[in-house]
């Protein structure tokens, strides 16, 4: 799974800075929800009316509370461990939040996963709205499968609301239910409107719960069948084959298609090169180039509400690590000078001459600045 950020871009006014924080939304006018962000982004915060926060991160946050409270807001901890959401923590959120009702509140977590979800929950069930309009929120930054699925149905559950949420549309539903020939089959003669995101949820949902790969695989073809410009399906589909070895040659059928269509889309050349198509191998394998003239760069930077990241030199390599790195991994270039790593589809941006490294990943950008 590509873990999810926001564009870094400080700016001055109050109302712009606090939108430079990391997946920050506003869900209503007293309710608004991020990933995590710096101590100096606070103040962000403060000045945009918030009078408490909400973390839903575990671990030590003394120093964070410290900073909220000296700011003039309160501050509640509610640590949920990714692994192992429990309706303990969902009835602690939910007594907050209708103490703090009314006034202005500001909850957040590391890449608003947990708050997008804990919020959907309460907000169909303590506030009466329908759970189409409760998911826009949530559907904005991400789909949650596995024990989030489990979470979020067990908290409807308990507040009285029915397990289901995903509420499907017609045409999906039927995809659901029937399968992907079934519906092909049917296409022409009944108007089902589909959306791209909803298949594209039904498939992952398939994989993730169900481990149904063969069925998935489906899902994600009748997504390139249906939407052939957007890129998304030929990527996943590209995932599952490229991972096992008689599926392959079939991997590089649909990457090479992707790049009929954008022929400038670096994942798929290396991703082509991954599977050792000749033109395309150093793509991924990459080509040399003079780390020494790139020591200059080598240190700690600050992707302020992000995380911070250190390049450092290995060989004849720089690499990159950040906190969620066992190891560091190298920074390739590739035949047309882009610096990348393989673990990601992201992309750098290395002067010798800034103090700054900018990051291209598919959700956006985000810069550092050296420490």
């Amino acid at each position: 799974m590509f873990i999810l950020f926001a564009l870094v871009c400080l700016v001055q006014t109050p109302g712009e800075s606090i939108r430079s924080i990391r997946e920050f939304h506003s869900v209503d006018d007293h309710l608004s929800s991020s990933g995590d962000l710096s101590l100096e982004q606070y103040r962000f915060i403060k000045e945009s009316g918030f009078q408490h926060v909400i973390n839903l991160l575990p671990g030590n946050q003394l120093k964070e509370r410290k900073h909220v409270e000296s700011l003039g807001m309160t501050y509640t901890q509610i640590p949920v461990e990714w692994t192992n959401p429990t309706m303990d923590n969902l009835d602690a959120f939910v007594r907050k939040m209708k103490e703090l009702q009314g006034s202005k509140i500001y909850v957040h977590c590391a890449a608003n996963m947990r708050a997008s979800a804990f919020i959907f929950v309460y907000r169909v069930t303590q506030l009466g709205i329908d759970k189409k309009t409760a998911r826009a929120h949530m559907d904005s930054v991400w789909f949650p499968t596995k024990q989030w699925n489990t979470f979020i149905r067990n908290g409807l559950t308990k507040y009285g609301a029915g397990p289901e949420w995903r509420l499907y549309s017609q045409g999906v539903e039927f995809i659901r239910t029937n399968g992907t020939q079934a519906f092909l089959s049917m296409k022409r003669s009944i108007a089902y409107k589909i959306e791209e995101k909803e298949l594209l949820n039904l498939a992952d949902a398939t994989l993730a719960e169900d481990a149904d790969t063969a069925k998935a695989i489906d899902l994600y073809r009748l997504c390139m069948d249906f939407f052939p410009d957007e890129e998304e399906g030929y990527l996943k589909l590209g995932s599952i084959l490229r991972e096992q070895p008689s599926q392959q040659p079939e991997a590089i059928k649909v990457y090479k298609e992707l790049l009929r269509k954008k022929p400038n889309h670096l994942w798929a050349k290396r991703c082509l090169g991954q599977l050792k198509v000749d033109s395309y191998v150093p793509y991924w394998s990459g080509i040399d180039y003079p780390v020494a003239s790139y020591e200059s760069l080598v240190g700690t930077y600050d992707a302020k509400g992000h995380f911070e990241f250190t390049l450092s030199t290995s060989g004849s390599h720089l690499t990159f690590k950040t906190p969620w790195l066992n190891e560091p991994i190298k920074i390739l270039k590739d035949p047309e000078n882009n610096f990348f790593v393989t673990r990601w589809p992201w992309t750098f941006d290395l002067n010798p001459n800034s103090t700054r490294v900018t990051i291209h990943y598919p959700e956006g950008v985000i810069t550092g600045e050296r420490k």
